[in-house]
């Protein structure tokens, strides 16, 4: 079973930028911004950017698997009164 749970566009206000680095995973970059576009009515914004490089075969070659990848996306959360009738 999976189960994935994720926060609110209203619980996540703010700016974060995360960076890692390593010998294979060459760079990881993360941004995220989120905000309030009206009283009730919250969004997030981010994008990601990943370069790994390839693999050393146990004879010391290269594997050839090197990939880099980018990603971005958005989520807007909005609450609205309930219906009077």
């Amino acid at each position: 079973m999976i189960n994935i749970t994720t926060k609110s566009a209203k619980d996540t206000k703010a700016f974060i930028w995360k960076e890692v680095a390593g010998t294979e995973l060459n760079g990881f970059t993360g941004v995220r911004y989120g905000g309030t576009l009206a009283p009730d009515v919250h969004y997030r914004i981010y994008g990601k950017y990943t370069d790994r490089s390839s693999a050393t075969l146990t004879n010391g070659a290269d594997a050839g698997d090197a990939w880099h990848t980018a990603q971005g996306g958005f989520r807007i959360d909005a609450t609205t009164a309930p219906d009077p009738s």
